[in-house]
């Protein structure tokens, strides 16, 4: 596995590098905060939703910084290009039920769509979901859930 995302980071010129304490970042801290803010931007601002997605994987795939941490998670909205004061509001509403109610369920129907353990695009075409998942996002295809 690894030496195939050190070829795939290569073909596609994306930047990665494994972390560094895997098991703590990972297992330990985990990835719930993050998970739970890109939860309420994409419904609160969806407009800066890829480029929090892309602040987020560069800080742990390129940059290793702990995306557990608020000041590195507020460090990303504002790079994404949220406020000081949007960003400090999003990371107060992370730990909101309503928040952690729709990062379970995104999660429900991740798991009934047999995602498992990678980043996936779950596509959609004339809405209803075709039984597969994958990596490639096709224009002809009418909706797309990010997870």
């Amino acid at each position: 596995m690894f030496l195939d995302l050190d070829r795939i980071s290569e073909y596609y010129r994306v930047p990665f590098q494994l972390l560094k304490n895997t098991e703590e970042d990972f297992f330990a801290k985990g990835s719930v905060k993050a998970q739970r803010l890109l939860t309420y931007v994409q419904k609160e601002s969806p407009e800066h939703l890829n480029g929090l997605l892309d602040e987020i994987f560069k800080r742990i795939w390129v940059d290793n910084v702990d995306i557990s941490e608020n000041k590195s998670l507020r460090e990303a909205c504002e790079a994404a290009g949220l406020s000081s004061i949007e960003s400090s509001n999003a990371l107060n509403e992370i730990n909101h039920q309503s928040v952690k109610e729709e990062l379970k369920k995104g999660t429900s129907y991740a798991i009934e769509c047999e995602v498992f353990g990678t980043a996936t695009y779950i596509l959609h075409k004339n809405g209803r979901w075709n039984g597969r998942t994958c990596c490639l996002v096709l224009i002809e295809y009418s909706s797309l859930l990010i997870i």
